[in-house]
Order: structure tokens, then sequence, then C-alpha cells
């Protein structure tokens, strides 16, 4: 009687492992994601510097690819922090992410980067996350400092800028500062992967 009962349990085990692996890989596993060599900030071109995955479980779940663009290539986070030197984000979703969720991360990097001289000014973080809305799959978002203000966009579409070198210097820790979303996606940000 023990036989059909553990075989049973054993068949709906694997079916729910099986479930369960099928829902966080097939979505990111379709996630491709490819960047342009170069873009521009205020007419003058900015090339990659790097790209990497945002990881957000141990099975390899991806959240969404970045690529960074600077006026030339340095591993150096302090040098791509430099206030005042242009850059760009670009950042491809692999899944959808409410626009709750979105900010409440957004908001928890930038302070958890803002150290020292820092400067994140509360109207500047207002006027950032008032740009954000639902990510769904596929969805590209690109973040442009043209070494006055961050343009945001959404498929190439402005959502609106904030003023201010100390909050894109802020903005651009949340990629490659001291509290990165993970420690893989800044070294291959910064090109050392």
């Amino acid at each position: 009687m023990a036989g059909p009962v553990v075989a049973s349990i054993r068949a709906r085990l694997w079916a729910a492992l099986v479930a369960l692996l099928s829902c966080g890989v097939a979505p990111a596993a379709a996630c491709e994601a490819s960047f342009p060599g170069v873009v521009e900030a205020a007419g003058a071109p900015l090339v990659i510097n790097g790209q990497g995955w945002r990881i957000v479980s141990p099975w390899g779940v991806r959240a969404y690819a970045a690529a960074l663009y600077q006026p030339s290539i340095t591993t150096n986070a302090s040098e791509a922090l430099r206030l005042g030197r242009p850059w760009a984000v670009e950042m491809i979703y692999c899944r959808e992410a409410p626009v709750a969720a979105i900010r409440e991360a957004w908001l928890k990097s930038l302070r958890a980067n803002c150290v020292a001289d820092c400067g994140l000014d509360g109207a500047a973080t207002d006027a950032f996350l008032a740009t954000l809305r639902d990510a769904r799959p596929q969805a590209r978002w690109r973040f442009i400092f043209d070494g006055r203000r961050v343009a945001v966009l959404d498929g190439g579409v402005g959502r609106g800028t904030v003023v201010g070198p100390p909050f894109a210097r802020a903005l651009l820790a949340t990629w490659i500062g001291a509290a990165p979303p993970t420690v893989a996606l800044r070294d291959a940000l910064l090109g050392r992967r």
C-alpha cells in the first residue's frame, strides 16, 4: 500500500518542480538584449563601456539587461562617477514589474548609494520617480546625462528630465556605486568582466 502512495507523492513533487522551474526560467531565457555601440548625449558620442544582467535568483533569473555608456572606456567607478562627466545607461526589462516596486527599489538604491558628498535632493528624487512607470518585457529605458540634466526615455519617448549633476551622480551610483544591485552587474558595466 505504501508503494502507490509514495509513487503518487513522488510524481506530484516532480510535477511541482517542473512547474516551478518553467515559471522562473522560461521568461528569462527568452530575454535577449542587444545594445548599440554608441549613443549621443548633447551631440557628443558616448561609447559602450560594458553591459550585463541583473540576476534576481540563484537559478539565474534575469530582471533586466543594462549597458553603460561613457565618453571613454573606464573600469574605474570613481572616474565614471566624476561630477559633470556625461553618461548614459540603457536597460531592457526581461519581465513585468509594477511601478510601485520599481520606485521602491530605486529609492532604496539611491539612499544606499548616497554617501558623504552625494547631495541627494528630495525634489530631484521625486521628479525622477515620477518619470517611471510599469515595466513590460522588452521595455527599453534609457537614462542620459548631458552634464546638466538626466533625460529619462521609455522606448525612445521622453518621460521627463531631472536637473542637476549631484542627482545624476547618485543615479549612476545605483548601478556602479558602493551598493549596486549586484557586484557582478557593476563589474560588467565597468567592463571588468
